[in-house]
């Protein structure tokens, strides 16, 4: 195309047809993957995942809030956690809080049934604890946690979390959660927006 085309606004003769099929241009050096197979646990969750973001409407809600006195109140229970032989993180209070707006608030606990085309509310509360491990985000689940009191949450909670480090969750331990909770609070950062 020359200086004149352009200034016609002509876009020049069309281009030759390619002879034949060309050979792929490979963009990555040599060496510069590793890569690895997809498989069982992992495989499945990218699975839920991938689906998930289809068909579920997620959104963002932030709030601020003041936990002064939690941080005080854990404080106080901490020792006698460890007397117990528990570790006495923020989570089961997390929980415990959950479970009350979910019981206030019904329908937080649901799912839709999509071959039935039917909104289910739960009456029961299996909490699903998103759990970092070397493989990624791995949701265990705290059946009927209603039930338990807060050190009963603790010790479950650090279970599941020793249990899926170690690659040693049973199925159960990853099946049948009504409402999930993730927190990346302890790798910093501000605000994160998990995929349901």
């Amino acid at each position: 195309i020359t200086e004149d085309d352009v200034r016609r606004g002509s876009k020049g003769p069309a281009p030759a047809p390619a002879a034949g099929p060309r050979p792929a241009v490979s963009v990555v050096p040599s060496g510069g993957e590793e890569r690895t197979p997809i498989h069982g646990l992992r495989k499945r969750i990218f699975e839920k995942m991938a689906k998930s973001t289809g068909t579920a409407a997620h959104f963002t809600y932030i709030e601020e809030v003041d936990m002064t006195q939690l941080v005080n109140l854990r404080d106080r229970l901490k020792e006698a956690g460890e007397r117990k032989g528990t570790k006495l993180t923020y989570l089961p209070f997390i929980v415990k809080a959950t479970l009350a707006a979910l019981k206030e608030f019904p329908t937080l606990n649901a799912s839709v049934d999509d071959e039935r085309g039917e909104f289910v509310v739960k009456r029961f509360y299996n909490v699903g604890i998103a759990t970092a491990t070397e493989e990624g985000l791995t949701v265990t689940v705290v059946h009927d946690a209603d039930k338990k009191d807060l050190w009963d949450l603790a010790k479950e909670i650090d279970r599941l979390a020793t249990a899926a480090r170690d690659k040693r969750l049973s199925l159960q331990d990853v099946q049948g959660s009504t409402f999930t909770i993730t927190s990346l609070g302890k790798e910093g950062g501000i605000v994160a927006t998990p995929i349901i």
